[in-house]
């Protein structure tokens, strides 16, 4: 019988690992499923809501769910993964996206995104009502995390402000 393909784990651009485990005796694979050595060093990612948001406390909640959600928008727009070599000790995605808001944001988004644009104001405005959304989404508290329906309605009404300020193309 042939193994399905299991896609790539997005947060290390490695395909996923399938491997047998017996519960009473903890392991963890070696090797991907092409046989590719995993790393076997540890890897401190600053951008993974904590462990208890999970429910591992008898408290489920979505909250979680909106913090890598915003991770994924700062990732989409700056085409820079958590896990890049950039960032270490205290400089994280998140952070990097925080302080671009001090010079422009537009020094941090991918610039295949930005491509022959003539309405920077327009640009810039939408690029960073989006990122601050997406910082919303990365409180470090739970509560104060958006909730994911106002998430789609703020990104529904940056598009409509964007296609206005932008002359309706």
């Amino acid at each position: 019988m042939p193994q399905a393909e299991l896609p790539d784990d997005y947060l290390l651009n490695t395909p996923l690992t399938q491997f047998e485990t017996n519960p009473s005796e903890p392991s963890f694979p070696t090797t991907s499923l092409d046989s590719t050595p995993l790393p076997t060093q540890s890897i401190e990612l600053q951008t993974i809501p904590p462990f208890e948001e999970y429910g591992c406390e008898g408290i489920v909640s979505t909250r979680g769910d909106v913090y890598s959600y915003g991770i994924l928008l700062m990732d989409a727009f700056t085409r820079k993964k958590p896990i890049d070599d950039m960032f270490t000790g205290e400089m994280s995605l998140k952070r990097l996206v925080e302080e671009s808001f001090l010079l422009s944001i537009l020094e941090v988004i991918d610039p295949n995104l930005l491509g022959n644009e003539n309405d920077y104001a327009a640009m810039e405005t939408c690029l960073s009502t989006t990122m601050g959304l997406a910082l919303h989404c990365c409180a470090d508290l739970p509560k104060q995390r958006i909730d994911i329906k106002n998430v789609l309605a703020r990104l529904k009404k940056i598009k409509v402000k964007y296609l206005h300020d932008h002359g309706g193309r």
